[in-house]
């Protein structure tokens, strides 16, 4: 089913809402924070799969998983802010 008009420019407006809490958030001391310990841990768990045993297979799953998180989450947010781009320039071609 297309969407209206209407329905197009009601979810650009959510996407760019969206991208606009995120980038404030982001500049926010709480974002700031969370940002760094995810590229703090990150960092950490990347050295320590260097060191690991490679016979130890659960091991570096768990590191491989918090390599994961780390990525995942920084991704969603990155998706979402590109997304509110996107919207952006959907709403100022509806104009």
């Amino acid at each position: 089913m297309d969407q209206t008009r209407e329905e197009i420019v009601a979810e650009a407006h959510r996407a760019l809402e969206l991208r606009w809490d995120i980038e404030a958030f982001l500049d926010s001391k709480p974002g700031r924070y969370l940002c760094e310990r995810s590229e703090q841990k990150r960092t950490e768990a990347l050295e320590k799969l260097k060191d690991v045993d490679a016979e130890d297979a659960k091991a570096i799953r768990a590191l491989q998983m918090e390599i994961a998180v780390c990525d995942t989450w920084q991704e969603w947010l990155g998706e979402a802010i590109t997304e509110g781009r996107h919207a952006e320039e959907r709403l100022i071609e509806t104009q």
